[in-house]
């Protein structure tokens, strides 16, 4: 017997239980049909959409870590459905070094950076490279996610052994960026953006600790730049879910520092110290069961 369901939800990081059964209440408020899709519960479920049941909007918050999930989101779209962040475009806009060359591109402002092939191919920086690198800088794998193969250096020698540690990987040596302290508060922002709304937050680099930033934050410092940064990364990436760094320096630069994030951490702050504010949480997944129910939100197209 065919099936549908409204929302799904797939997902295998312990941590994402609250974030799910909010999007749960919400759609149950909304009249709408709720599936969590847990690691044990893939092979089922594969089997009943190749049988004919369906799913209206797919969240997928697992094939990024557990392959058995990836044949789900082309099930779903053979049906109709709407896959939030695809993989194919999730995978892309992942990789910081093809972010960079986009955000160049479309006009976005982004720290100094070099930007250097896997270290397999090519292990020495050469001393012109090197001579224009402010110092300190930061040393990012392209592809990781999570601050993880993240360091600080000075020196071609740190270049050269962070990039050791993981051979196979492109690397970004990026300008070393200070935040403005606005009222003894670091200018440092971690927005979530969500099927075209913006929902803008501080976050204390040094911390990792969010703050809702209120619109009266925005307007007494000036930081509406960052809102509409946020849907300037949206566009170049056509991604529907993501969150982004953006610092403003002492030069009153506001600057994307860590391009797109997928997919976004969700614990709450009322559970974690350095969880997403519970109202935004809330917001995200009101946001998420509007688009499962079919009101009007954007639709990005592939880049």
């Amino acid at each position: 017997m065919s099936e549908h369901w409204s929302l799904a939800v797939a997902w295998e990081w312990r941590y994402d239980g609250d974030f799910v059964e909010r999007l749960r209440a919400e759609a149950a408020a909304a009249g709408l049909t709720f599936l969590s899709i847990r690691p044990g519960d893939v092979g089922a479920v594969i089997e009943r959409l190749a049988a004919g049941s369906t799913i209206g909007c797919y969240l997928d918050r697992a094939s990024d870590v557990d392959s058995r999930f990836a044949p789900i989101e082309g099930l779903v779209q053979a049906a109709g459905g709407r896959v939030l962040n695809r993989n194919a475009m999730a995978v892309w806009a992942s990789d910081k070094a093809t972010m960079h060359m986009e955000f160049l591109t479309h006009g976005l402002v982004v720290p100094y950076t070099l930007l250097l092939p896997p270290f397999a191919e090519r292990p020495e920086v050469t001393a012109e490279e090197f001579s224009r690198l402010p110092r300190p800088f930061v040393i990012k794998p392209a592809s990781f996610g999570g601050g993880e193969g993240v360091v600080t250096g000075d020196t071609m020698a740190d270049i050269r052994r962070a990039r050791a540690m993981f051979p196979g990987e492109k690397y970004l040596i990026q300008e070393k960026v200070e935040p403005v302290l606005l009222d003894g508060r670091r200018a440092w922002f971690r927005p979530l953006f969500v099927l075209g709304e913006v929902c803008s937050m501080w976050w204390d680099d040094r911390t990792h600790v969010y703050d809702p930033l209120t619109p009266g934050d925005e307007q007494r410092y000036g930081l509406a730049p960052v809102r509409d940064m946020m849907l300037r990364i949206a566009g170049v990436s056509g991604l529907d879910f993501f969150s982004a760094e953006i610092c403003l320096d002492s030069a009153g630069r506001f600057l994307v520092v860590d391009y797109v994030n997928v997919p976004c951490d969700m614990r709450v702050r009322s559970l974690h110290p350095r969880g997403v504010p519970d109202a935004v949480v809330a917001a995200v997944a009101r946001r998420i069961v509007s688009a499962a129910a079919g009101m009007p939100v954007p639709v990005r197209a592939a880049p």
